[in-house]
């Protein structure tokens, strides 16, 4: 599982949509790609669903925001 946890943080966010976990022995979970109805051996856990928690329910309301760089005016 850390090996997977260090994979899962070297993925981008946008990166992780369409794909799963895949669990074919309990030692060695992968990340894959999944493509529709391909049937995998083990257990496969899509990701979709969770990354769409925390992009919609999670997310941080637009006006508690901050903003990186100050803005500056342009003339």
């Amino acid at each position: 599982m850390n090996a997977l946890r260090s994979e899962l943080d070297s993925v981008s966010f946008p990166n992780l949509w369409g794909q799963a976990v895949h669990f074919l022995r309990k030692d060695e979970p992968l990340l894959v790609s999944v493509t529709k109805g391909e049937v995998l051996p083990g257990i496969v856990l899509p990701l979709d669903l969770h990354l769409r928690s925390l992009a919609t329910k999670l997310s941080v309301r637009e006006s508690d925001q901050r903003f990186l760089f100050p803005a500056l005016a342009v003339t």
